[in-house]
């Protein structure tokens, strides 16, 4: 009797694409919708924040990241994820657009998580 489940490789499926590559002002006119795009109003690129995180905690409620396997850090501390991430921050006209990218610090390169919008 045949397996019904796929085999796969996590390897092949977890793997850096195209998409990663993707600067934020690309995003933002290629991967957000008209209709947010139009909501948020003009963004301002020059006055951008872009800093690392890595705690679960964002900027502001409801920003924050989630540690779904409850990683403990810094000697048994909570609030730490495993991976630190680059946060960008765009003010908008109505809000803002942010953009999370998790940082490969053997490489320093980064892997977009992609864009959120603020609640």
């Amino acid at each position: 009797m045949a397996s019904k489940f796929h085999k796969h490789s996590v390897a092949e499926i977890a793997r850096v694409t195209p998409v990663c590559y993707a600067t934020d002002r690309e995003i933002w006119s290629h991967l957000v919708t008209p209709m947010v795009r139009a909501l948020l109003g003009p963004i301002d690129f020059a006055s951008s924040r872009i800093q690392v995180l890595e705690t679960t905690k964002g900027l502001f409620p409801g920003d924050d990241v989630s540690n779904l396997n409850d990683h403990r850090l810094y000697g048994g501390q909570a609030g730490f994820i495993r991976f630190p991430y680059l946060h960008s921050f765009y003010k908008t006209e109505n809000g803002a657009f942010i953009v999370k990218r998790t940082v490969d610090l053997s490489s320093a390169s980064t892997r977009s998580m992609g864009p959120t919008s603020p609640r």
